[in-house]
């Protein structure tokens, strides 16, 4: 458990609710910011004493959430939503006061979604106040939640370990449907208020938070119920909804009868007989009903342990998991590791039909080949892509290190096109255009169909955001002056203007830029003046412009495409330190990414910006003189102290 401090603000404790707020949208959502919630580092204390002063004074008020569609399966969808970054940083906020006693009362058996129980985590942070957005590894730091990749592991260890044991020869398993879209917020605020005194108001205010980004029925009514999945607070507050389903099963435990884990949804309750695993069963049924859960009933029976350890055993990906596990240590021989993946990727690509349990090693294939830089799947990148709509993220991921390949670059412009792209979710094509931000040439074919998908009236405005942050990259040479102030209309959603002033540097000079962003950080709406607020300081400032120069050091490509319209607006700044530091990081830039021609063409645009600065001239090393040693070398030596005192 955390112990608070007084002496820690409340500011500060409003400041690492929001870095692990950014850190849980940018990891787990489906639909992460491509700017990296750059526009917050503008007067981000205001914000927060702002944020602290509502919640004091009752006045906060959420946002609205955007609805987003996702898939489900191939050809159904489910209901998805984009959450505002200041309302997941307030409810963190108040989950930081009771959440970590509540999980300490959790049962053993319940193994997703577990708080980190480091004492000094909570306050973990630089002592100089930094009121911007962290590096990731600082936020990493910061988490209260532990990674769903070592739960899952340990979940499936111990429960393969009981199941190879004698004493339980059946399996009570069950699974529930729409569980996250189906919680009830008034159960889960009574719940969370008999569990914890004292708490009622953060308790309601977390209730109206979640409510307000419920899915409304054609009338435009709230609904009392639902979590957004793609955050790591949906799922900690989840573990507490089956609360009388846990307490049955934990009173069954230590009679001996049973023994039961628990991961998210997904309940295993091992038995000694069929009847009793059949009798509970039917019990956490009725105690669902209770909380208007429902079971999914194809994932509902009891099973014999043997069927139960081959479902749940899975070879392959356990190796590729292994591999990748491995690639992170130092002094590996990674030749060996690549044949290992090989071999074991031979046994998922002769697979005609690709089942549940296949599917999950594949796409652990996937993750294995980014990290060992492999492009053995790059023939089956365009087929896949097609074949599990829900699994884009992780193709577009890796399609986007491949990219200038010709079979994955052709098989991905092929998507683009009108009569391809209707046959996508708004889901994969927004991931989809992201991958072309890796591209080494200009292919204007590309460019006009992300810029017509821009145009599109039905689609999503996430899609239009991602398009128009790829044609930041990719634009030079056919946006024009008169097509930026289009995008720029009020008509147009918050998040389309906000991303489009990324495109103003591209056909304006610094007069002209200056003065469309002066006049658009004026506006009510806080979306749009909080990012134009935000490149002026970039222009004018000293201090935030080298700060986002550092940023590009460690020369990351995926970090160079997202964000490379920053470097347009850093040349504008006049400062001669931020000129000279920006200058050193061109001539890097121009060596690292000396064979991609869209990166030296735009060096060659921002070195005719800077205009001629003087070379740094560097001190040559001193040359060292190696001394052989000879008498005359030992004649003409001093004696050295240590040798004086031994010879007294």
């Amino acid at each position: 458990m955390i112990v608070q401090k007084k002496r820690i603000k409340q500011v500060d404790r409003m400041l690492m609710a929001f870095q692990r707020a950014t850190l849980d949208l940018s990891k787990n959502s489906f639909a992460p910011d491509p700017f990296r919630y750059c526009d917050y580092d503008y007067r981000l204390n205001e914000t927060l004493e702002e944020l602290c002063a509502q919640l004091k004074e009752h006045e906060y008020r959420p946002q609205k959430a955007e609805n987003f569609d996702l898939p489900k399966g191939k050809y159904a969808i489910r209901p998805g939503v984009i959450v505002d970054v200041l309302d997941l940083t307030i409810i963190n906020r108040l989950l930081e006061d009771f959440i970590f006693k509540l999980d300490a009362e959790l049962p053993a058996g319940v193994t997703a979604y577990r708080l980190r129980t480091d004492k000094k985590l909570g306050f973990k942070v630089d002592r100089e106040h930094v009121y911007y957005v962290m590096s990731r590894a600082k936020r990493e730091r910061i988490k209260i939640e532990q990674s769903w990749y070592d739960l899952w592991a340990v979940f499936k260890e111990e429960l393969i370990k009981d199941l190879k044991d004698d004493k339980f020869k059946f399996v009570a398993r069950t699974d529930i449907s729409t569980y996250f879209e189906d919680i009830n917020h008034y159960i889960l605020s009574d719940i969370l208020k008999q569990k914890v005194k004292g708490q009622s108001g953060n308790i309601n205010l977390i209730t109206e938070i979640y409510r307000s980004w419920a899915v409304r029925d054609p009338s435009r009514v709230r609904q009392p119920r639902g979590l957004p999945q793609g955050s790591n607070t949906s799922g900690i507050l989840s573990n507490f909804y089956l609360e009388i389903v846990d307490s049955y099963l934990e009173e069954e435990r230590k009679k001996g009868k049973i023994k039961w884990y628990r991961y998210c949804d997904d309940i295993y309750v091992l038995c000694k007989s069929e009847l009793r695993a059949t009798a509970i069963l039917l019990k956490i049924g009725r105690l669902l009903r209770m909380l208007g859960l429902k079971q999914n009933s194809q994932k509902t029976e009891p099973i014999t342990a043997q069927k139960a350890l081959s479902e749940i055993h899975n070879s392959i990906a356990d190796n590729l998991k292994e591999i990748m596990d491995e690639s992170r240590k130092k002094k590996i021989d990674v030749k060996e590791l690549k044949q290992r993946f090989k071999s074991n990727f031979r046994n998922i690509s002769r697979l005609k039909l690709v089942s549940k349990k296949h599917e999950t090693a594949l796409f652990t294939a996937y993750t294995a080949a980014s990290v060992l830089n492999i492009d053995i799947l790059k023939q089956r990148v365009g087929k896949d892509f097609l074949h599990f709509p829900t699994r884009a993220k992780n193709i577009c991921k890796y399609a986007r290190q491949f990219i200038n390949s010709k079979p994955v670059y052709r098989r991905m412009a092929i998507f683009l096109t009108q009569r391809e792209r209707l046959l996508l979710y708004n889901f994969q094509l927004a991931h989809l255009v992201s991958v072309f931000r890796n591209v080494k040439k200009i292919d204007l074919h590309v460019a006009r169909e992300i810029w017509s998908i821009v145009n599109e009236k039905e689609r999503h405005w996430y899609v239009k955001e991602q398009s128009i942050c790829t044609l930041s990259f990719l634009g030079r040479g056919f946006l024009t002056k008169n097509r930026i102030i289009a995008l720029l209309n009020v008509k147009n959603h918050a998040f389309i203007r906000r991303a489009s002033l990324s495109l103003v540097p591209i056909c304006c000079n610094r007069e002209d830029s200056i003065k469309m962003l002066q006049h658009i950080a004026r506006e009510l709406d806080v979306r749009v003046a909080r990012m134009s607020n935000f490149i002026l300081t970039l222009i004018d400032v000293e201090e935030p412009a080298i700060r986002y120069i550092q940023k590009f050091e460690p020369m990351n490509s995926i970090y160079v495409g997202d964000q490379f319209w920053i470097l347009r607006y850093l040349c504008l700044n006049q400062s001669q330190n931020v000129k000279k530091r920006l200058s050193q990081l061109l001539r890097r830039l121009r060596k690292e990414f000396r064979t991609n021609q869209i990166v030296c063409e735009e060096i060659e645009i921002m070195d005719t910006i800077l205009g001629p600065f003087p070379n740094i001239k560097r001190k040559p090393p001193k040359r060292r003189v190696r001394k052989y040693i000879t008498k005359q070398n030992i004649q003409n030596a001093e004696p050295s102290k240590e040798l004086e005192f031994a010879k007294k």
